[in-house]
């Protein structure tokens, strides 16, 4: 109408705009709400809290519903907040695979051959974002840039024995820096084959 759209044709426009952007949103999310989600379930369904160790102590089975799950490891898990507890010590053993992941899931560091630890085990010492100051010697420091995050361990099952994977995950030992000197004792959940449904929301719940 005289070079310009109709008021229904803006309309249009304005929502196919907002719908976009909510696709946007949804995607760009993901990995953030998938995070969320996992610790939900963990807490919800296993009563795991923050420097836990839960281990999946059987095959990760259709009871264990979570996004990339496999079934031919035994896994740990530990959720952290550096801001509630400033840095963060995780003793890792020797035989443990895996990653420590901020809340976006982007990786702080590996675990393992591929870490800093070579393989070897060792005291990752995680720094909240904007921490200052050099870490304690005996330490591999690690810096993330959220508070929350999730070490994620893996451990192999050799010649069917479950028990030793699930021994070694349960040596995983993790406290605040402040509290290195008398470290209280770490929690250990294990699974049981108890259900938990760590799968995000969808709809406005997600």
């Amino acid at each position: 109408q005289n070079g310009y759209p109709s008021d229904a044709s803006v309309k249009k426009l304005y929502d196919e705009l907002d719908f976009q952007r909510a696709v946007q949103a949804y995607v760009w999310a993901t990995p953030l709400v998938a995070y969320e989600a996992l610790w939900v379930a963990n807490k919800r369904d296993w009563g795991v809290d923050f420097n836990d160790v839960s281990i999946i102590d059987t095959y990760t089975t259709p009871t264990t519903k979570v996004l990339t799950g496999n079934d031919t490891t035994i896994y740990a898990g530990i959720f952290f907040d550096l801001g509630r507890d400033g840095p963060v010590v995780i003793d890792s053993p020797v035989g443990v695979y895996g990653v420590i992941d901020d809340s976006w899931q982007r990786p702080i560091v590996e675990v393992g051959p591929f870490g800093p630890d070579q393989g070897k085990g060792g005291k990752f010492l995680l720094l909240p974002p904007g921490h200052a100051g050099a870490a304690p010697d005996g330490y591999l420091p690690a810096a993330s840039k959220t508070n929350r995050g999730i070490y994620v361990g893996r451990a192999f099952v050799r010649d069917g024995d479950v028990k030793a994977a699930v021994d070694t995950l349960a040596r995983i030992r993790v406290y605040p820096l402040s509290q290195a000197n008398t470290p209280p004792a770490t929690r250990i959940v294990r699974s049981g084959g108890r259900p938990m449904d760590s799968i995000p929301p969808r709809g406005f719940e997600y």
